[in-house]
C-alpha cells in the first residue's frame, strides 16, 4: 500500500489523532546501539510539552540553527509553532507560535542571512533567527485576504501573492514587501475576465530582462465548478512595461501546477512542471523548447535542476532524471512510497518516503537506506525533508516524534 494512499493516510491521522489524545507520555530518547545502521549525533522529541502529536511541515538548516515547522494533528483546535534548535547539539534556543495563529503549508519559511520571513494567514512577520523575535509584522488590512508563495524579489524587497483565501477567489494581487520595514506596494492586480471563470495566482518568479526590465514569470489558474475545469496558465509579464510579453494557456486538460517550485529560470529558459507533464520554452518568446508528458503520474514534492539534469519526484513515489537540454528520460524508478521533498548533496538524492534515501543521482542506485530507531515508538517512520549541513556533513530529519542529526555516510 502506497503512503499516498487516501485509505492509508486516514488511517494514519486517525492514528496519531488516537494517541495524541490518549498518551501524554513524552517520548523516550533511546540510545543508538550497534544494530543501528547510521550514525546518530544526537537526536530531540519535539513534541516536549505532551500537548498532542506534532506533524512537522518543514525543517530548514540556517546559521547553527535546525528549524522546524510544526503543526498539532491531535489537538483540536489545531495549532502550529515555529521551533529552533542548535544544530550542534539539538538543545532547544526558542519557540515561536506566529501569535497562534494556523501556519500554511503554503508558506514555508524563506532565509536570508540573519532573518526568517514567514507568513502566517493574514500575517506577515520577519524575525531574527538568534532569538525567534520578530523585527516587524503586519496584518494583511484587506478582509478575507491571506499571503501566499513567496520569493525574493530585489535586494531590498520579497515578493508574494495576496490572494482571498476562500473556495471562489475573487481577488489576487502581487505585493513587493521590504525587508527592512515590511512596506509594502501592489505590483500587479490580476482581475477576472467575466468569462465564468475564476482565477487564482499560484506562483511568481520574478528577473530581470537583459535590458534592465523588471519581468514576471506568473502561473495561475483559470476553473470553474459546474462542471470542474482547470485551464492552467504561465505568462511573462513585463512589469516594467505594463504588459504580457507571452503567456501559454491549457498545457494541461484540467491541469494544475503541482508542488511547492517557483519556475525554475535560467540561461533564458524556463522550466515549469504541471500536474502531469514537465515543460522548457524560451523565456523571450514563450516558444517550446521540450516537453514530458506522464499521463498515469501525478507530480508532487519538489522538481530540481542538477547540472544538466532535471530530477522530478511523483506521489506515488517515482524519480525521474531527464536530460536538461532536450528533456530525454536519463530513469523512471519506482521507490515504493510517496517521495517527499527531494535535497541533494555531492551527486546524490536525500528523500524520504518512510525511510531516509540516499539515492545516486546519475544512476538512480540507492546507496543507503535506513529505517528510524524510533520505529517501535508508535510505527514511528521518516517523513518530510531532509535538510542538509554541508560544512559538518550532518542531515536533519524527523521521525513525527523527534527531530534527528545524522552523519551523512562517506
Amino acid at each position: 500500500m502506497k503512503y499516498s494512499s487516501p485509505t492509508y493516510l486516514i488511517f494514519l491521522f486517525s492514528y496519531l489523532l488516537f494517541i495524541g489524545c490518549s498518551n501524554s507520555v513524552i517520548p523516550i530518547l533511546q540510545e543508538p546501539t550497534d544494530s543501528f545502521k547510521y550514525e546518530l549525533i544526537w537526536e530531540q522529541p519535539i513534541n516536549p510539552d505532551s500537548s498532542g502529536v506534532y506533524s512537522s511541515l518543514f525543517t530548514s538548516f540556517k546559521n547553527g540553527k535546525v528549524l522546524v515547522e510544526r503543526k498539532v494533528i491531535g489537538q483540536i483546535p489545531e495549532r502550529s509553532d515555529l521551533l529552533a534548535l542548535n544544530s550542534e547539539s539539538g538543545k532547544y534556543e526558542w519557540n515561536w507560535n506566529g501569535d497562534k495563529k494556523l501556519l500554511s503549508l503554503a508558506n514555508p519559511i524563506i532565509l536570508e542571512e540573519n532573518n526568517i520571513y514567514q507568513a502566517v494567514l493574514d500575517t506577515y512577520y520577519s524575525m531574527n533567527i538568534d532569538t525567534g523575535v520578530p523585527n516587524w509584522f503586519f496584518d494583511y488590512d484587506e478582509n478575507d485576504f491571506g499571503i501566499y508563495d513567496f520569493n525574493f524579489f530585489t535586494e531590498d524587497e520579497i515578493i508574494s501573492i495576496a490572494r482571498n483565501d476562500v473556495s471562489t477567489v475573487t481577488k489576487n494581487k502581487i505585493i513587493s514587501i521590504n525587508k527592512a520595514t515590511g512596506e509594502r506596494e501592489t505590483l500587479l492586480d490580476i482581475n477576472h475576465d467575466n468569462d465564468g471563470y475564476f482565477k487564482a495566482i499560484r506562483k511568481v518568479a520574478p528577473y530581470t530582462s537583459s535590458s534592465g526590465e523588471s519581468m514576471l514569470i506568473i502561473c495561475l489558474a483559470k476553473y470553474k465548478f459546474s462542471p470542474w475545469e482547470s485551464i492552467p496558465i504561465i505568462m511573462n509579464y513585463n512589469l516594467t512595461q505594463d504588459s504580457i510579453l507571452w503567456e501559454i494557456q491549457n498545457f494541461e486538460q484540467n491541469g494544475s501546477f503541482s508542488g511547492y517550485n517557483h519556475p525554475i529560470i535560467e540561461d533564458d529558459l524556463v522550466y515549469f512542471r504541471g500536474s502531469r507533464s514537465f515543460f522548457c520554452v524560451d523565456i523571450n518568446t514563450g516558444d517550446l523548447k521540450w516537453e514530458k508528458r506522464y499521463p498515469s503520474v501525478s507530480f508532487g514534492g519538489n522538481y530540481m535542476i542538477i547540472d544538466d539534469n532535471v530530477v522530478l519526484s511523483t506521489d506515488d513515489g517515482e524519480i525521474i532524471l531527464l536530460n536538461k537540454t532536450n528533456g530525454e528520460e536519463k530513469y523512471f524508478i519506482d521507490f515504493g512510497p510517496a517521495v517527499f521533498s527531494m535535497n541533494y548533496f555531492e551527486g546524490k538524492l536525500f528523500f524520504t518516503n518512510g525511510k531516509l534515501m540516499i539515492v545516486d543521482l546519475l544512476s538512480g542506485e540507492v546507496l543507503h537506506e535506513f529505517e528510524t530507531k524510533n520505529s517501535d515508538y508508535n510505527g514511528s517512520f521518516f517523513s518530510n525533508n531532509v535538510a542538509i549541513n554541508p560544512l559538518e556533513r550532518i542531515m536533519y530529519v524527523l521521525d513525527f516524534y523527534f527531530v534527528q542529526a545524522i552523519k551523512i555516510p562517506e
